[in-house]
């Protein structure tokens, strides 16, 4: 976020791991700023733009890359305590907002020391790893291929090294997991308000709202529950403001080697996603 207001992008792109893994930033000519996360649902994304938007009036385009199921998604009524640690560590610290949850794990402990400034020298290597990266989420300290879902027995190999039945099986329980996002109605009634919010601070900014429903391997969508899709599609018209909607599930240029797993992009799979992002916003290489 110190970058986005130290640079001139015009671009947000926002969003779950889908955005994070699917959007390359590096081929965007320096338009486009990437601040999805594993694990960002729509209400922190929409923190997220509109802290962005008073630090920046040049935005122009907003990017919400996600899934399907997303819209019943809500990260601060999650379960799962690696998920919750994100609020922790992440989105209370900035905007001190946990949203609907009751009770966060423990944040990363910061040592106090009366020799040194801890804060001081946290923030001089934070700054130096990300030059040292280029800002990039990815790099040879945080491998994509390492950072992989793993749903199949054998975790050393890759996706593509899986055998047919591997790849079947292992999109079948990935989807089956997602599929159970249905039974929350009151996220999903949630995540439609905070969509007519979005689009009622892009219409008075000037600025152009995107969603990308970024794709799934087809051992994925194959077991999707066809219900989440209608369901996707039927909270979108019930949205007052105008939304550009790009489903990359729709494309069939996606083939195996373009996923780091089930439902993830490999980096030429990112590459292919963005070109098709930055053509419609009207971003050229």
């Amino acid at each position: 976020m110190l970058d986005w207001n130290n640079k001139n992008y015009d671009t947000l792109v926002v969003g779950s791991s889908y955005a994070c893994f699917g959007y390359d930033e590096k081929i965007a000519n320096g338009h486009a700023k990437t601040l999805a996360l594993p694990s960002q649902d729509l209400y922190y994304a929409s923190k997220i733009i509109n802290r962005c938007n008073k630090k920046k009036r040049s935005l122009k385009n907003i990017v919400i890359g996600l899934g399907y199921y997303t819209i019943y998604s809500d990260l601060s009524r999650t379960d799962n305590e690696d998920e919750l640690s994100r609020i922790s560590n992440v989105y209370y610290p900035i905007f001190g907002d946990s949203h609907n949850a009751c009770i966060l794990p423990p944040t990363i402990q910061v040592y106090r020391s009366f020799v040194w400034d801890i804060q001081n020298i946290m923030e001089y290597f934070s700054n130096r790893i990300y030059s040292a990266t280029f800002g990039s989420y990815f790099s040879n300290i945080h491998d994509r291929k390492k950072l992989k879902t793993i749903m199949w027995e054998n975790g050393s190999k890759d996706w593509e090294e899986l055998s047919v039945n591997e790849r079947e099986h292992a999109g079948k329980k990935r989807a089956e997991f997602h599929n159970k996002s249905i039974h929350y109605k009151e996220s999903y009634a949630e995540n439609i308000s905070i969509l007519n919010e979005l689009t009622d601070l892009c219409q008075q900014e000037n600025i152009k709202l995107y969603i990308c429903v970024y794709p799934a391997s087809k051992e994925y969508n194959e077991y999707t529950n066809k219900q989440l899709i209608v369901d996707f599609w039927n909270a979108l018209s019930q949205i007052n403001g105008e939304i550009h909607v790009l489903d990359l599930n729709t494309c069939d240029i996606f083939q195996t080697e373009d996923f780091n797993d089930m439902d993830h992009l490999s980096a030429c799979g990112a590459r292919k996603a963005t070109a098709l992002i930055n053509e419609v916003i009207g971003i050229s290489e």
